[in-house]
């Protein structure tokens, strides 16, 4: 999240994921979403109505990556890379809804889907002043799906894989020839952030470019340091629609949490983010204190080729023992919703989570009601499972279910954990709130 959306946004989303138990997971997790707090000063002096002078931020993490938006991995980074770069389509920080952004229209698709068409907005200009074109557009896409070392494959490669190539029709047309119709695609080209291609033709170029970027966002980098910071400065050839709210942004760096603080406290900075769970109530009298969503977990991992976690049943059961609710209040102070998808509620993508499963587990227990015989119900032992099944041996009745003589169809039977909450409640992981 940027440092000027961590002190101005009202809005919060949150950030779920669920325990997964699928038998060919290398390892998988309870993930609890850590909630990160971030503080500003009062309202009087943190007004938005209009561009100020400059901002002034202390962040929780150092600059440990280069600029270079195919390949920049530090959130502080790719954070600055938002401001200092554009895509033809950019997502809105809050609404997370794609805009054209150094595009001058949506892009236009071609009746099969196969081809889209984009326009470079009218006069844009990278922070040196020189013009973006369609070429630096095309040469941006190329140089993620067709790298001049095909054994270093660029991070935003995977997310586009879907495009075939990418060509300027003149100046400031784009054409893009995709190897499937991919109905997100105006989303997914969001991730690549248009470079000069006179910067960035070659590795020695592109190596000085990865410290010294140049893009056509709102900011350009002046000067970064992974002991001190950032600083960053309006970039006066930017004409595109969301212009610059400061003059200049100071993002300092600290992974020391009473530092931060002591940084607001002493008048230093006007924001800080990962406000310490326990600061949170003596700072609210003084500052403004919200909950933003947050993508650094503490989970539990298993290794699902090693007893006794090779055995879904046992990675299950742990799944609906574990009291969800009472971890978030225990380690993040209250910080945390249990989640019930991988999908938070705020995607458009959300349709609730684990209805699946909690249809198939109705249909064992009618199943089992229909036979005379009582569900199953599985105990988490210290190192192991048991399954009590009634008097049938449990080598002939799993936890999905069995197939009886002359039966056509599966009847899966799922196990809870005796005297768990409902599976509703307990199947969750955590997320920010």
């Amino acid at each position: 999240m940027s440092i000027t959306d961590m002190a101005r946004s009202d809005r919060s989303a949150g950030v779920r994921r669920r325990l997964t138990t699928g038998a060919k997971a290398v390892a998988v997790a309870l993930s609890l979403a850590v909630a990160t707090a971030a503080c500003s000063g009062p309202s009087s002096t943190n007004s938005q109505g209009g561009a100020s002078d400059s901002i002034e931020a202390t962040l929780a993490f150092a600059l440990s990556s280069g600029f270079d938006p195919d390949n920049a991995s530090s959130a502080v980074a790719t954070a600055a890379n938002q401001h200092i770069f554009e895509g033809p389509v950019d997502l809105d920080p809050v609404t997370r809804e794609p805009y054209p952004a150094l595009a001058k229209s949506e892009p236009v698709a071609s009746e099969d889907g196969l081809t889209w068409t984009v326009e470079v907005r009218d006069d844009a200009k990278f922070s040196d002043g020189s013009a973006v074109t369609a070429e630096d557009v095309a040469h941006s896409f190329t140089r993620v799906l067709e790298p001049a070392d095909p054994a270093v494959v660029p991070l935003m490669n995977g997310f586009i894989s879907f495009i075939e190539s990418v060509t300027a029709t003149d100046d400031a047309t784009v054409e893009f020839k995709l190897k499937t119709p991919f109905p997100l695609f105006a989303q997914r080209i969001a991730v690549i952030k248009i470079v000069p291609k006179a910067l960035t033709a070659d590795e020695a170029a592109s190596e000085a470019f990865d410290t010294a970027p140049v893009g056509s966002g709102p900011y350009k980098l002046d000067s970064a340091s992974a002991e001190s910071g950032l600083k960053l400065s309006k970039n006066e050839n930017y004409n595109g629609p969301l212009p610059a709210a400061a003059e200049t942004m100071t993002w300092n760096t600290n992974t020391d949490a009473a530092a931060r603080i002591a940084d607001l406290e002493g008048g230093r900075v006007r924001a800080i983010e990962a406000v310490p769970y326990l600061n949170v109530d003596s700072l609210k009298g003084s500052y403004e204190v919200e909950a933003k969503q947050a993508f650094n977990r503490a989970f539990l991992m298993f290794n699902n080729s090693a007893a006794p976690f090779d055995d879904k049943r046992v990675r299950r059961a742990l799944h609906y023992a574990l009291d969800k609710d009472k971890i978030i209040q225990t380690a993040l102070s209250g910080y945390g919703t249990p989640a019930s998808s991988y999908l938070d509620e705020g995607n458009p993508d959300y349709r609730g989570g684990f209805d699946g499963l909690r249809l198939r587990r109705r249909q064992g227990r009618a199943a089992a009601r229909g036979r005379g015989r009582q569900g199953p119900v599985l105990r988490a032992g210290h190192d192991r499972c048991v399954l009590h099944q009634g008097h049938r041996p449990a080598r002939d009745r799993g936890v999905e279910g069995d197939r009886r003589q002359g039966d056509a169809q599966h009847r899966p039977v799922r196990c809870g954990v005796r005297r768990a909450r409902p599976l509703g409640q307990v199947s969750r992981a955590a997320r920010l709130g």
